[in-house]
């Protein structure tokens, strides 16, 4: 297995009633978006799937119920955190459920030496699948990646592929698809218009994913679009900011967001 192409990072969408359950369902019509957008594969429970809010056995239900909705045609990522005691665990479970592939976040404080290559050579070993350390740069301040941002210069430099948010999926699938056909003023041009969203969101996880769910519950995707507790919500000058931006993604016919807009 290779980490090439779009895998949009799933989003979890949770009730808004006391407990907060997860929405299976929400997650199902969300596989089958990415799926028809043309995606190389999917990741679950990376930082826009708020793993870290989900219990052990949610997150297992969560990567069984993607497993199930995938079927096979595509490759599933599961993101790994934690001591390497508790990593391995997760990432055996991960095997079990159909993880074709790991993206191991590193460990807080083992820095990039030997205990870092410790930590992955005991999991290569002990849980069998490949991996993709991950580098994202609010957690590890790692300059790279971010949903997307960036991607045109770092395929320049050599990247090959992109996690991004599932609000961003289709575009990128497009401007992905142009880049590898060569054609990279295409892909900028789609980059560029996409750019004032994705600058816009990156500015704190909170607003990646709160901007992320946003249309996908216009669109019906998702029923819910808040995150778990305890979190924040947009404010109105954050709604308006958010919504004229997806205005104009829809007015430039970009993938993923059109018909927000009457």
């Amino acid at each position: 297995m290779t980490f090439d192409g779009v895998r949009p990072v799933l989003h979890l969408a949770f009730d808004d009633a006391l407990g907060e359950a997860i929405r299976y369902g929400d997650l199902d019509r969300l596989v089958a978006r990415m799926l028809a957008s043309g995606v190389d594969g999917l990741v679950v429970l990376g930082l826009a799937s708020e793993a870290c809010t989900l219990t052990e056995p949610e997150r297992d239900a969560a990567l069984d119920r993607v497993s199930t909705a995938v079927a096979q045609r595509v490759p599933v990522v599961v993101r790994i955190e934690g001591p390497t005691t508790v990593a391995v665990d997760r990432g055996r479970r991960a095997a079990a459920l159909g993880a074709s592939g790991l993206m191991v976040l590193p460990p807080a404080r083992v820095g990039s030496g030997e205990l870092l290559r410790t930590h992955l050579w005991r999991l290569g070993d002990e849980v069998g699948l490949p991996i993709l350390v991950q580098d994202s740069p609010a957690v590890t301040g790692v300059v790279a990646g971010w949903g997307g941002l960036g991607y045109i210069e770092s395929a320049r430099r050599g990247a090959i592929g992109v996690m991004p948010g599932c609000d961003l999926g289709p575009c990128m699938v497009v401007i992905d698809r142009a880049l590898r056909a060569g054609d990279f003023a295409a892909a900028e041009r789609l980059y560029r218009t996409a750019l004032p969203l994705l600058s816009y969101e990156a500015r704190s996880l909170d607003l990646l994913l709160l901007g992320a769910k946003r249309p996908l519950r216009r669109q019906g995707i998702l029923g819910a679009d808040g995150l778990r507790s305890p979190s924040r919500r947009l404010d109105q000058e954050e709604e308006a900011s958010l919504d004229g931006l997806f205005a104009e993604l829809d007015r430039a016919a970009v993938p993923g967001f059109t018909g927000l807009t009457a």
